[in-house]
């Protein structure tokens, strides 16, 4: 027996097996996870590459059920994405009621078992204006209401696009006699109180214009919603049905129904009433209730909180 033979035989063999392995390139996908802006352009290929041994035999066998993705050949062997004809969206809606968009992809070379994932997250893109929540056309001052310092108004935005900074800021024109204060922001919502900073007579009439301007500092454009509000002196306290002396004043005025979700969970809040005290050493004692029991809603006794 010829032992050199067979190790040469062995060793040639062994080379041979070595270098067809390495022809066959695994399939890659880099990176394997992805933010897309919601307004990315459909023919413009995403910033992502998929490469294996031959790019004609890839496939997306999972995650691509509304064909929103297409694949884009650029070598024989390695290729990228582009939109499938279908536009994307943050703000959609899943069936559990959350606001954004996910797509988990996977990835297959045919006749091959490789396989690779691709995580997308479609960011929000500041494409909507800030909303304002129930601010009525016209609001009424009372002589008990036209105190220097009071707290007008209450206004309410949202700002619909998700993970973009909220309402940046508030701006009122067109007056003097009024002012914008504590401006706050949580989540999504926003609110600044509308003080009086100087004295306004009976049957006096104002017009406001109200701004509402999103986009935080690292928001590269910012969209601006406006509101006309007409303030009118009158003469003494307006209210509906009877009302006793010297009864609070409510600060929030709704017009028109509350709209809320059918997905909105028990316990949620709906929405915040204010009022404040016309005598000055119960100011900051305010008790809230229902005027009629009810079997959906409530409202929190110190707070206001309706939910």
């Amino acid at each position: 027996m010829n032992f050199g033979y067979l190790n040469v035989e062995f060793y040639l063999s062994s080379v041979l097996l070595v270098s067809l392995v390495s022809q066959v390139l695994p399939l890659t996908v880099e990176p394997n996870v992805l933010f897309v802006e919601e307004n990315w352009p459909l023919q413009k290929p995403l910033e992502v590459e998929i490469c294996g041994d031959s790019f004609k035999q890839v496939r997306i066998v999972l995650g691509n059920d509304q064909g929103v993705f297409g694949l884009v050949p650029l070598t024989a062997k390695c290729g990228t994405l582009k939109l499938g004809g279908k536009h994307l969206d943050a703000d959609t809606i899943d069936p559990e009621g959350k606001k954004g968009q996910f797509f988990s992809l996977v990835f297959e070379e045919k006749n091959k078992l490789q396989r690779s994932t691709l995580d997308v997250q479609v960011v929000d893109v500041n494409d909507n204006p800030p909303e304002f929540l129930n601010l009525p056309a016209e609001i009424e001052l009372s002589p008990q209401q036209s105190v220097v310092g009071s707290v007008v108004y209450t206004v309410e935005v949202k700002d619909p696009d998700t993970g973009i900074g909220g309402v940046s800021r508030f701006a009122i024109s067109g007056t003097d006699k009024f002012a914008i204060v504590n401006e706050k922001c949580s989540n999504s919502r926003c609110s600044a109180q509308l003080e009086l900073k100087k004295p306004f007579e009976a049957n006096k009439v104002e017009v406001l214009e109200i701004s509402a301007r999103d986009g935080a500092s690292i928001t590269k454009s910012s969209n601006e919603k406006r509101a006309l509000l007409k303030i009118t002196g009158v003469p003494g306290l307006q209210h509906h049905g009877y009302q006793k002396p010297n009864a609070p004043i409510f600060m929030s005025v709704f017009e028109g129904p509350l709209h809320i979700s059918q997905n909105l969970r028990l316990s949620s809040k709906i929405v915040k009433v204010e009022a404040k005290s016309v005598v000055e050493r119960n100011k900051n004692i305010i008790f809230y209730e229902l005027g009629k029991p009810s079997a959906y809603f409530d409202v929190e006794k110190n707070t206001g909180l309706f939910s």
